[in-house]
């Protein structure tokens, strides 16, 4: 069998497609599958809300230096990148998260 793409072929260019598609599906339920995993232990709980307490999600980024608000803008960004998965894979995890913050668990 030839592995050689041959940009020419409407099959191969179907094949290369589909196996495109099936690596990035993987990817996406890995993903999932990683932080259904973190958020499901009572550490890796702490650990993402240390994170979203760092990255200062829940309080203003406002400094009067731009460069120092921008700098707290881009760590806020990717704490809302965070809270946003947390929310989308395991909103039930967030719920616990919080009150164990709050409880001091």
């Amino acid at each position: 069998m030839n592995d050689e793409y041959d940009p020419t072929s409407i099959f191969s260019s179907r094949q290369a497609d589909a196996e495109a598609k099936r690596r990035i599906d993987l990817e996406a339920e890995s993903e999932v599958s990683d932080w259904e995993w973190l958020m499901s232990d009572k550490r890796g709980r702490r650990v993402v809300w240390r994170l979203l307490e760092r990255a200062g999600v829940l309080r203003s980024s406002f400094a009067t230096d731009p460069l120092i608000m921008a700098f707290n803008e881009g760590r806020r960004d990717y704490g809302n990148y965070v809270f946003s998965v947390v929310n989308a894979v395991c909103p039930e995890f967030y719920r616990l998260m919080q009150e164990e913050a709050k409880n001091g668990r």
